[in-house]
């Protein structure tokens, strides 16, 4: 068996101190990832072993802070949840420890809770866990599960409590962005949200690593409009490539961070590597953007987050890219908690659609099948710009992607029965 207990809460502030929060999220998640990938393919060979994963109620509730704790335990979660899909057949047992705060631990001798549950009482509960695997997610105190139903349900009471106004939409939708930033404009969901937001603004930046492909692009909004459009060749997964290219361009009023790759692969073959490739990409990038943005003194006045229905819970052959969406997931409604009342911040969660379908692939599951309907890149941008302009904060596309969620949340037993 391997206990996985590895975390840190530090303050390193995401638009402060960009490199802290990468320092801190890398701890936290792959001070776990990479011990259960040391043991995993042991067990595998033998059929017998047990993991338990400590994470915390911050991998279910995004708090009002832009540390790296709670996009990294989102993330942690998502990528343990894939591994139960993968190792349940195998009879292999991953179960999930999330208690609420630990009073009387420090953490690096600079902060010490006075408030929350004694160290002994989850040390317990990882005894009787140890005792009796259930392949689940196990609160302490137990009752704490509601944290995750109201944030995936009713997000709203954690966003009133961070002190939102309820005026915040009528606000947003008049507020029509003239510049406009694009990442991965060079083709798919990028291409059809450049093509359309190059009809309604004044400027357009469009940033992916295809060159000949973003020329393509910009002739193509040039020729039925007035918008002038700058392409710029940039690996968002590039650290000093990004910060180049912010310090190279003015203020913006709207970013969409929408650049990603993906890979599938079992936890136990996909390299470590490979997840920090993917955790540059997917969501390193965007919060790195972001964090450059928001420390001029014009801070952009929207920001629209791509996400995935990936996010909501871990599939198997997916953890790769189902971690850093979640990640971004975490870090948007964190970053809604502390910025929504000047700024409107898009979390827009779509299935799967045409372009990013591979050709002849069918879902394995025919219940994710549901989730596939023909929806095409071009569907989703249309979706993507009316929330946007009418002052929306949230948009799953299709719709019927919210159920998705809304089964996970209410009846977590059945979701892993129907999809894990």
């Amino acid at each position: 068996m391997l206990i996985a207990t590895v975390g840190a809460g530090l303050n390193t502030n995401a638009i402060s101190d960009f490199r802290g929060f990468v320092s801190n999220f890398d701890l936290n998640l792959f001070g776990n990832l990479i011990p259960v990938k040391a043991v995993l393919r042991s067990m595998i060979e033998r059929q017998s072993g047990q993991l338990i994963v400590l994470s915390s109620t911050s991998g279910h509730h995004a708090e009002a802070t832009l540390t790296a704790y709670g996009p990294s335990k989102w993330a942690l979660e998502n990528v343990c949840r894939s591994l139960t899909a993968e190792l349940l057949p195998l009879n292999l047992k991953v179960d999930i420890i999330c208690p609420r705060t630990i009073k009387n631990v420090a953490v690096r001798n600079s902060f010490v809770s006075p408030n929350g549950i004694s160290v002994e009482r989850v040390a317990r509960r990882i005894i009787e866990v140890l005792k009796k695997p259930e392949c689940s997610i196990h609160f302490v105190p137990r009752h704490y599960w509601f944290i995750h139903f109201i944030e995936r349900i009713f997000p709203f009471i954690f966003d009133k409590k961070a002190g939102l106004k309820r005026a915040r939409r009528r606000i947003f939708k008049q507020i029509e962005p003239e510049r406009v930033l694009i990442t991965g404009a060079s083709s798919g969901l990028g291409k059809e949200l450049a093509l359309l937001y190059g009809q309604h603004s004044k400027e357009l930046y469009l940033v992916a690593r295809n060159e000949e492909k973003l020329r393509d692009v910009k002739v193509k909004i040039e020729a039925s409009s007035q918008c002038r459009v700058r392409i710029d060749c940039v690996d968002t997964g590039d650290p000093e490539q990004r910060t180049h290219y912010c310090n190279s361009i003015g203020d913006i009023d709207l970013i969409i961070n929408n650049a990603a790759t993906s890979t599938m692969g079992s936890v136990v073959d996909v390299t470590i590597e490979k997840y920090r490739e993917l955790l540059e990409v997917n969501f390193y990038a965007a919060v790195h953007l972001i964090s450059e943005f928001l420390r001029r003194k014009n801070k952009p006045k929207k920001i629209v987050n791509i996400l995935s229905t990936t996010a909501i819970a871990g599939r198997k052959g997916h953890s790769c890219y189902s971690l850093t969406k979640s990640a971004l997931w975490a870090f948007t409604r964190s970053l809604r908690r502390v910025y929504g009342n000047e700024i409107q911040i898009v979390e827009a969660v779509p299935s799967s659609f045409r372009s990013n379908v591979v050709p002849g692939r069918k879902a394995k599951n025919r219940f994710y099948g549901l989730l596939q309907p023909d929806v095409t890149a071009r569907k989703v941008a249309e979706r993507v710009y009316s929330a946007e302009r009418a002052g929306h904060e949230k948009v799953f596309i299709p719709l019927r992607a919210k159920l998705f969620m809304i089964l996970e949340a209410s009846f977590p037993w059945m979701f892993r029965k129907l999809f894990g």
